[in-house]
C-alpha cells in the first residue's frame, strides 16, 4: 500500500501516462499475487528509466494577456470491458486550460474504473463523459467563473458518435436501461451539455486514450508529444554541457594539442624503430 500510494501521488501530479497502470496495480492490493509484484516492479522500473520526463505548459505572447480569452477543452474516452477480472470499462479524461489559439496546459486528468460492466461501447463512453463532467470539467468551470465573474466557453471531445448523439438528444431507446443499471440519466447529461460544446474527434487524436488502456510505443509517443511531455533533464544536461564548452575553450584546445603531440610522438617512435 505504501509503494502504490506514493506512485499514485507522482502519477497524479506529473506522469499521467502511467495513470492506468497505477490504477490496475492499486485495484489488486486486496488480493495481491505474484503477477501484481511483477506489474509493480515493471511500473517502478519504467518511471525510474524515464524520470527525466515531465510536462511542459505552453504559453505564447502572441495570444495576449486578456482574461477574456480563457476557455477550457476536455477529452474523455473509455476502454470497453478492459478489466479482465471484472469485465468493467475504464474511464479516462483530460482537462486543458486554454488561452487564445495556442497557449495550453493540461491542468487535470483522471482514470476510474466504472461501477458496473457496460453492455456496449456507447454505454461505456457515456459513463466516461459523466465521470469527466462531474469530477473535473464542471467543478473547474464553476471555480473559474466565480473568479472571472463571467461564463466560460468549454469544448468536450469524444470519439463515439453514438454516445454524443444520445447525450445531445437526451434520449436513446437502446440505452434506456442505463437509468436503472448505471444510475445515469441521459436527460441530466443533456441539460449539462447545454453549457458546453460537445463534439466528436477521431480516436487517433483523442489523447485521453492514454489513460484507459495499454498501448504500443508509437501510439504512446504520439500522445505524449501532444500532451507536451519531454525529457526535461536531458535538455538541461545538454544546455549545461554547451555552456561548459563555451566557458572552457582553452582547456579543450589544450587537450586537443596534447592528443596531437601523442599521435606525432608515436608516429616518430615507430619510424625510428623501422
Amino acid at each position: 500500500r505504501r509503494y502504490v500510494g506514493r506512485i499514485l501521488y507522482v502519477v497524479r501530479a506529473v506522469r499521467l501516462e502511467s495513470f492506468h497502470a497505477c490504477i490496475v496495480v492499486a485495484s489488486e492490493v486486496e488480493h495481491w499475487t505474484l503477477g501484481s509484484d511483477a506489474r509493480l516492479e515493471r511500473m517502478i522500473s519504467y518511471l525510474f528509466a524515464t524520470k527525466a520526463r515531465g510536462p511542459v505548459w505552453e504559453f505564447y505572447f502572441s495570444d495576449g494577456s486578456s482574461a477574456t480569452d480563457i476557455w477550457f477543452l476536455s477529452e474523455s474516452d473509455a476502454d470497453h470491458g478492459g478489466c479482465v477480472r471484472t469485465g468493467r470499462s475504464t474511464s479516462g479524461w483530460i482537462l486543458w486550460f486554454r488561452h487564445g489559439e495556442k497557449s495550453r496546459a493540461a491542468v487535470d486528468s483522471g482514470c476510474k474504473r466504472q461501477s458496473v460492466a457496460a453492455f456496449s461501447t456507447a454505454h461505456s463512453e457515456i459513463g466516461a463523459i459523466k465521470d469527466s463532467w462531474v469530477r473535473s470539467v464542471f467543478p473547474a468551470l464553476g471555480a473559474w467563473e466565480q473568479v472571472l465573474c463571467r461564463n466560460i466557453f468549454a469544448r468536450h471531445l469524444v470519439d463515439s458518435d453514438a454516445a454524443r448523439k444520445a447525450v445531445v438528444k437526451g434520449l436513446s431507446l437502446p440505452l434506456r436501461y442505463m437509468r436503472k443499471a448505471h444510475r445515469i440519466t441521459l436527460a441530466g447529461l443533456h441539460d449539462m451539455s447545454k453549457q458546453l460544446s460537445l463534439e466528436r474527434v477521431d480516436s487517433i487524436h483523442n489523447t485521453s486514450d492514454v489513460l484507459t488502456k495499454p498501448m504500443d510505443l508509437e501510439t504512446l509517443t504520439r500522445h505524449l508529444f501532444v500532451l507536451g511531455y519531454f525529457e526535461l533533464e536531458y535538455r538541461g544536461r545538454r544546455k549545461s554541457h554547451e555552456q561548459q564548452e563555451q566557458q572552457q575553450p582553452a582547456k579543450k584546445q589544450k587537450a586537443m594539442f596534447a592528443g596531437l603531440r601523442r599521435l606525432v610522438g608515436n608516429a616518430l617512435a615507430m619510424r625510428i624503430e623501422d
